[in-house]
Order: C-alpha cells, then sequence, then structure tokens
C-alpha cells in the first residue's frame, strides 16, 4: 500500500537542519537550526515556531473575513459580525466610555461580597464570559470514558502566570509591577492613589493564597493524580467554601448535573479547593 500524495510531497526539509552540530550534541539543533536562524524570535513575541505561523495565518484570514463582513455584509449574519466588529474597533466611543461599560458587572461584584450565594452566582457569570476568577471550570471528555463529556474543575484565579511567581524571592519586581499595575486599574474605576494602593495590596494578598495552595507544574503534569472522579455531593464537600449549588444554577448545570449521587465529575487539583478556596 503506497503513501498518500500529501505524506510523499510534504517530506521534512534537509534545508531546515544544521548539520554542522552532531545530533549527539543537541539534536534539537541539528534538526532545526537552519529554520532557527532564518526565522528570530519577532519582537512582540514571547515565542516563535510553525504553529503559532500558523495560528498567525489563521488570525490574518478571520481579520479578512470580518473587515469584509463590516465593509459589504452579504446577509444578516455577516451584517452583525460586521457591526461587532466596528464596536470594537471604534477607538473613539471606546475612550469616551472608558471602564462604564463594566461598571454595572464591579456592582454586583462589590455586592457579592460577605454572601457566599451571590459570591457564587458572580463568579459563575464571569466563568461564562471567559474570567478565569478563583477556579477553572469546563466541560471535556472523560479520560476514564472518553464516549462521555464530564464537567471538571481545577486551580486556577492567578493574574500572574502560575504560582511560582507570587512565592519566589527572584519574581520579586514582578510582583511589584503586577501591584503598580492592579493599583492603576483601581485608579480607572474612581479610587484615589492611597485607596487602589490598598486594593491593589489586597488582590495580591488573595491571589498568594491562593498561590500557596496550588500545585507546582511538574504535578499538573501527572495525568492520573489530577484524574479524580468525583458525585457533585463530594464535590461541595471539597469546595466546602464555596457556594457550590448556587455556582451550578447560575452555570444552568444544576438540573442536568444535579442531585446527591449525580456524576461524574473531575476536581483536577482537590487540595487546591480544599486549602485554597476556603480564603474567599
Amino acid at each position: 500500500m503506497s503513501a498518500p500524495a500529501s505524506y510523499e510531497t510534504n517530506t521534512f526539509p534537509a534545508s531546515e537542519m544544521d548539520p554542522s552540530v552532531p545530533a549527539s550534541a543537541d539534536f534539537y539543533r541539528h534538526a532545526n537550526g537552519a529554520w532557527l536562524d532564518a526565522n528570530p524570535i519577532p519582537p512582540e513575541f514571547p515565542r516563535w515556531g510553525t504553529f503559532t505561523l500558523v495560528n498567525e495565518r489563521a488570525v490574518a484570514e478571520l481579520h479578512n473575513i470580518v473587515k469584509e463582513c463590516a465593509e459589504t455584509p452579504k446577509n444578516a449574519d455577516e451584517a452583525m459580525i460586521g457591526d461587532f466588529w466596528r464596536s470594537g474597533m471604534d477607538e473613539a466611543r471606546l475612550n469616551d466610555l472608558g471602564v462604564q461599560p463594566v461598571m454595572g458587572l464591579i456592582g454586583e461584584v462589590r455586592e457579592a461580597v460577605g454572601d457566599k450565594a451571590k459570591l457564587a452566582r458572580v463568579v459563575a457569570k464571569l466563568h461564562m464570559l471567559d474570567i478565569g476568577v478563583l477556579f477553572n471550570f469546563g466541560v471535556s471528555e472523560d479520560v476514564n470514558n472518553t464516549t462521555q463529556m464530564i464537567f471538571k474543575v481545577s486551580q486556577g484565579g492567578l493574574g500572574l502566570p502560575d504560582r511560582d511567581f507570587y512565592l519566589q524571592d527572584a519574581r520579586a519586581e514582578i510582583r511589584s509591577k503586577y501591584l503598580d499595575f492592579a493599583a492603576t486599574l483601581f485608579s480607572a474605576l474612581g479610587l484615589d492613589a492611597d485607596a487602589a494602593a490598598a486594593a491593589a495590596a489586597q488582590v495580591l494578598a488573595l491571589e498568594t493564597r491562593l498561590a500557596e495552595a496550588s500545585w507546582p507544574k511538574a504535578e499538573l503534569r501527572d495525568a492520573k493524580k489530577k484524574d479524580n472522579p468525583r458525585t457533585v455531593a463530594a464535590l461541595r464537600e471539597e469546595m466546602r467554601g464555596f457556594d457550590l449549588d448556587a455556582y451550578l444554577a447560575a452555570l444552568g448545570a444544576a438540573e442536568r448535573m444535579g442531585g446527591e449521587c449525580a456524576g461524574p465529575l473531575n476536581n483536577g487539583t482537590p487540595s487546591y479547593f480544599t486549602e485554597g478556596l476556603g480564603v474567599v
């Protein structure tokens, strides 16, 4: 059986290798050296590779599609896409609006302070807006039964890349700049300098507590350790500092998953919820 034509024509290009470097000394450089030399990391990117190139090409194609919808829509759906595009590109209007569009949501967060049910509902709303506060949630394949999709939770809620940025002395300068950044955001909401600085310090303190309970990256790579099937009742016990029922109801998941023995679910980082989430 011969290989498909695409396999025959899309061979690995030897011209992108660096034969001057022995494979036994540095296989990565041996296999990719010429490509690396010809493709330095652009200054606006933290990394660069073929997958980044694919993504950038896809973004460019999407840009052309939405721009065409904005300029010459062919139907109601394209007109809606064009309207959405223009709303995001109208910088003068966005600058005039400032933080006003998010003040309603900010108000909901403020009202939830001290009320666990309200807090859970606000967290659900933020999660549905893809704002990852307190923890991560989602639905994906059950690793024990790939024919079904299950609800999963795991650690999250950090503004900095991972726990090390909060706990390592070497990251102190980054934490200082993060405080300044947070204070700037609070100032934009109308707080004076002292109040903004105090609020930023509270944010860093909270996230540091969450970071202390978070798993290090090495543990997160252990798929078996992250495989922790749960019922709703068991997850509720592990998240006892958080109103899980109010959260699931706000997501619209309560009816489909509710009940003391409903499941399965998965808690990817159990100790995060038992040790960290209680700080809220």
